[in-house]
């Protein structure tokens, strides 16, 4: 068999894409599914017994192939109390563990934000704690960013 230098080549780079050292090309992105969720601000402090904090919670879309449907939860802390006010396409509630669950059958194209969800948060004595709000309640990619699925928030009610 006669090798020319297209084949030598074309040998070369399949064998680099076994390898793991070159992709089919650099236009060809690979489809990845992620969500990522941002709670803001990161830090709260208000007043015990009768002043409260705000936490908008921000889910959105980095992938590139568009997610359909998410939970949004966070287990609440002891002597913490949370309200959560639904934003469009969003439903809300407490339930007895307790944690608050937030779920959206939304899609959500890349590059995509869906409305934020707004978490009023009281404490009827001083506490300092830490809610960690995830996402959850989806088909998760392999490719998937997971540092990105979670979000803390610092609560000091004094």
């Amino acid at each position: 068999m006669k090798r020319t230098p297209t084949a030598i080549t074309a040998c070369l780079f399949i064998a680099a894409m076994a390898a793991g050292t070159a992709s089919a090309s650099p236009v060809d992105e690979p489809r990845r599914a992620d969500v990522a969720l941002v709670a803001a601000p990161s830090a709260v402090e208000f007043p015990a017994q009768g002043g409260n904090g705000q936490v908008r919670l921000n889910y959105y879309n980095p992938g590139n192939v568009t997610k359909e449907g998410a939970t949004i939860s966070a287990e609440i802390p002891a002597g913490l109390t949370v309200r959560a006010t639904a934003a469009p396409g969003w439903q809300c509630h407490i339930d007895e563990w307790p944690a608050l669950i937030c779920n959206t059958a939304t899609a959500l194209a890349p590059g995509q934000s869906t409305y934020p969800v707004e978490v009023e948060l009281r404490a009827d004595a001083p506490l300092t704690t830490r809610i960690e709000f995830g996402t959850l309640g989806f088909y998760r990619d392999p490719t998937e960013n997971p540092a990105d699925n979670y979000s803390t928030v610092t609560v000091t009610a004094g």
